[in-house]
């Protein structure tokens, strides 16, 4: 596979479709003029239908309303004709654009986002095994094993009475993640994958010198994108398994791009 340049990835044809495209946000600091300031870096990356990982593209978010409809159009002029799955952190304009431009994706609000929120209360940075254990709360096999480990979870964690606080707000969101199936809430929620991906954008915080836009910083990542892009998160059989479980619930969605 031929690497990328910078200007490859910004103009490459897309895939025409994508099962579940990600928004990963971390905040980051830039330098502008002589000043440091806090920038929130997105990136958008999905799997395409044979189950290869892609990054779609990389912003800082603007507060002008269309700067994300924009972005899709963008999309859709590459080629971009259907997102089945959009897995975003809540955000109005976000969602709303990516409405009038694929007005039958599916939004999902990123499991990984509510288990950042509860997280970051901690005082020291959580271990592995605390955030494995959060992660673990989103995938068990059923609402009911769910429960059971909802409670074991609260009786390890005890005396965090805060995070316990923070989880018991987030009980209907993530009760009602387990309207999907075991497989679907897999893929919505790829951790080691999105943590991989979070763990390189930190580096931002710490690169000399800083970047001072967003072109810096996608040139920055684009060594990164090369590597991530030759990667996998299922193996071939896992991700045919996937399909046919998919598409015995959103046949109509798959069909068009299926050889039947």
């Amino acid at each position: 596979m031929e690497k990328l340049n910078f200007n490859d990835f910004q103009k490459r044809k897309l895939h025409n479709f994508y099962l579940a495209v990600y928004v990963v946000a971390k905040d980051i600091k830039i330098r502008t003029d002589s000043c440091i300031s806090d920038k929130t870096v997105y990136l958008l990356w999905g799997f395409d239908f044979m189950g290869n990982r892609q990054i779609l593209g990389i912003y800082f978010d603007n507060l002008d309303n269309r700067f994300w409809l924009e972005k899709f159009e963008d999309f859709q002029a590459r080629n971009v004709q259907k997102i089945l799955f959009f897995l975003t952190p809540p955000n109005k304009n976000i969602e709303r654009c990516i409405k009038i431009i694929y007005n039958d994706t599916n939004i999902i609000h990123s499991p990984d986002d509510i288990v950042s929120s509860i997280s970051r209360f901690w005082a020291d940075h959580p271990s592995r095994k605390t955030q494995i254990a959060l992660k673990d709360l989103f995938l068990a096999d059923n609402i009911e094993i769910y429960d059971i480990d909802y409670n074991t979870f609260k009786d390890v964690y005890i005396d965090n009475k805060l995070i316990l606080m923070m989880l018991e707000k987030k009980q209907n969101d993530i009760r009602q993640f387990y309207q999907y199936s075991k497989d679907l809430r897999n893929l919505f929620y790829p951790y080691y994958a999105i943590r991989e991906m979070k763990r390189f954008l930190n580096k931002l915080k710490t690169k000399e010198p800083l970047c001072t836009d967003i072109n810096e910083v996608i040139q920055f990542c684009i060594p990164y994108v090369n590597s991530f892009e030759l990667g996998r998160t299922y193996s071939k059989v896992q991700w045919l398994d996937l399909i046919s479980n998919i598409y015995e619930q959103y046949s109509n969605d798959l069909e068009v791009f299926l050889n039947v």
